[in-house]
């Protein structure tokens, strides 16, 4: 009796060992992103010069749109300011930057 009841209690811990294993293999394992992609619109009747948190990204570039990859997850400052100065023309966003897509709206007034 005592060894049916061993019996027993081996092959149910061997089936759960085994279905535990083979549930596992199942999971999938999602890394969060480190990263996102940042679309730069820009709209003014000039040229600019576009900054990300103080460096130059982009460099003497008309109104339109202007993609950053792998720009890290956080606040991040984006600046337009007119060639000719930022008197001419500035504007700036501080934006949280997520994972995937981002887009920042810049329009630099015109201010002689």
């Amino acid at each position: 009796m005592k060894s049916l009841l061993l019996k027993k209690v081996f092959l149910s811990l061997l089936i759960v060992s085994m279905l535990s294993i083979g549930l596992t293999s199942c999971l999938d394992i999602v890394v969060p992103p480190t990263t996102g992609t940042v679309n730069i619109i820009v709209s003014g009747d000039y040229t600019y010069d576009l900054k990300m948190d103080g460096d130059e990204v982009f460099s003497d570039k008309p109104e339109g749109t202007y993609t950053l990859t792998n720009v890290p997850i956080g606040n991040h400052t984006f600046e337009a300011i007119d060639t000719w100065g930022a008197s001419w023309g500035y504007d700036s966003e501080t934006k949280y930057i997520s994972g995937g897509m981002n887009n920042v709206y810049l329009t630099p007034p015109y201010t002689p």
